[in-house]
């Protein structure tokens, strides 16, 4: 069955990760992150009318979406995401999105340790 991920939905959980997360960019996408008060992280995705049309945009929150559903195991639980798309994710396709994405929460440090499992 596949795993799905917690979905920021409201406005409101947006801005607060907005306001009082931090930020870090990336080559495609700039990550919004907070820590909450749960056992399990929540993702947001937001691009901008800026970078086309309602297809274009669908599809880049759909490979951040796939991206981050892989990854989401193996990184630390508690956290609010947002991920932004910058006008050039226009042209990212999926190992791009990993490659960035990956990229963005090695400089976030948000990986558990590989330790625990030994």
């Amino acid at each position: 069955m596949k795993k799905t991920l917690y979905r920021l939905r409201k406005n409101r959980e947006f801005q607060q990760v907005f306001k009082k997360g931090h930020k870090i960019p990336g080559r495609y996408t700039l990550l919004f992150y907070r820590r909450n008060k749960k056992s399990y992280n929540r993702f947001g995705f937001t691009v901008s009318r800026k970078v086309g049309k309602s297809v274009r945009r669908n599809r880049i929150k759909r490979l951040c979406f796939e991206v981050l559903r892989h990854m989401e195991q193996d990184m630390l639980k508690g956290y609010d995401f947002v991920v932004v798309a910058r006008r050039r994710a226009a042209e990212m396709d999926y190992h791009s999105a990993q490659k960035d994405l990956k990229k963005i929460l090695d400089r976030a440090q948000m990986w558990e340790s590989k330790e625990k499992e030994d």
